[in-house]
């Protein structure tokens, strides 16, 4: 249907309301008028006053009239109520239907000058990290990303991917061959100005995103909503992440050396292969994460909820899981290898007994399980062994 169209449609219910309304008004003007006359001027035929056999007279009762006035009362409330919800319906749609016209203009206005960008003489992909046309483009993008909702936000993601301009470059170059090297984050943290990319989005969600390999190293996140956020193999190094929500994220791969994860949800996440080395996770879910072949040596992990994660084959070499909730926790083959697990939650000694080097690990004497207990450091706050060698990335 064409705008016309819909326009005439629209005012021919608009014109159709506003005609039963006014119906419905007079009759209730009318039925009140005829009420009052028969009332005062004693038509018998209204039955509001009359004269019995005898003489006597009969006046209608307060219950009489709200038994009389009960229907139009009734209808006019009706009317009322139809014609406003009509009205407001109307309002709402067309405010969204605008909306999202001013989205998709904003939209297609933002891939026209950012094709014409890309398309230029001096290409913003050859340009260099601090160039008027990274500039340009960063800002653009951020200010269509204020007024776009979250699907037109991945389509603007999407195309920042495509075009290579979003993060690290494919193993293989472009068909175009024009990126030799790897790309700055020129849109997630594209001015050294801005500590905060994402503080334009009101909502903060980026939730279901593709930003796989990504380089959002350094950027901060923190109270992001990410869910289902595709993040295999992205560069998130040293990134802030405190309290943001990854539960059933892919972050198969990613680099998230030194990250801040304290109270972030991971719940349900895919990790294999992860790189937590030195990372924050304490107060961290991690109810049901696969974690399988991450490394997370010298990561804190107090307080955090591990139970039902699949640490197999996980790296754990001088983690402090202290205070950690480990109900059912798959360790099979984890390196436990000067890990604290002293006053972790749900640990038993079929599950140590599963892990490797978890003689090593400093554990309360509830866990001894017929293993001699390492004497730990004299201030196990803060405690950071040395990272081997074969573990540096």
């Amino acid at each position: 249907m064409t705008d016309e169209r819909k326009g005439l449609a629209k005012g021919f219910s608009a014109a159709l309301i506003n005609r039963i309304g006014t119906v419905v008004l007079i009759l209730v003007i009318t039925l009140v008028g005829v009420s009052i006359a028969g009332y005062i001027f004693k038509w018998g035929w209204t039955g509001l006053r009359w004269s019995g056999e005898d003489g006597s007279k009969t006046f209608k009762t307060l219950w009489d009239w709200l038994g009389l006035m009960i229907i139009p009362i009734v209808l006019a409330a009706g009317a009322f109520w139809f014609k406003r919800t009509t009205e407001r319906v109307e309002k709402d749609i067309a405010s969204r239907t605008e909306k999202e016209r001013a989205q998709e203009a904003a939209m297609e206005i933002y891939f026209d000058r950012m094709s014409d960008l890309l398309l230029d003489k001096d290409p913003l992909l050859k340009s260099e990290p601090n160039s008027a046309a990274r500039e340009m483009a960063a800002t653009r993008t951020l200010a269509v990303l204020r007024r776009l909702d979250g699907n037109r936000r991945n389509q603007v993601f999407q195309f920042l991917g495509d075009a290579c301009l979003l993060g690290r470059p494919e193993k293989k170059a472009p068909p175009s061959g024009m990126v030799t090297k790897p790309m700055i984050p020129m849109i997630l943290k594209p001015l050294a100005r801005k500590a905060d990319p994402f503080s334009v989005l009101e909502d903060r969600s980026i939730e279901g995103m593709n930003l796989s390999r990504a380089n959002l190293g350094e950027v901060n996140l923190s109270g992001a909503s990410m869910i289902g956020t595709n993040l295999v193999e992205a560069n998130l190094r040293l990134s802030n992440l405190t309290g943001v929500r990854l539960c059933e994220a892919d972050l198969a791969g990613a680099d998230l050396y030194g990250a801040k994860l304290e109270a972030a949800d991971l719940g349900s996440a895919k990790l294999e292969a992860v790189n937590l080395v030195e990372a924050n996770l304490e107060g961290a879910v991690l109810e049901e994460a696969n974690l399988k072949g991450a490394y997370l040596t010298s990561a804190c992990l107090k307080g955090a909820f591990v139970s039902r994660a699949d640490l197999n084959g996980v790296v754990l070499h001088g983690a402090n899981l202290e205070g950690a909730s480990m109900v059912e926790t798959n360790l099979e083959g984890a390196d436990l290898e000067l890990a604290n697990l002293v006053g972790t939650v749900g640990l038993t000694c079929e599950q140590l007994r599963l892990a490797k080097n978890w003689e090593k690990a400093y554990r309360d004497e509830a866990l001894a399980c017929d293993a001699e207990i390492p004497k730990p450091p004299k201030d196990m706050t803060g405690f950071t062994p040395v990272i081997p060698d074969s573990l540096n990335f």
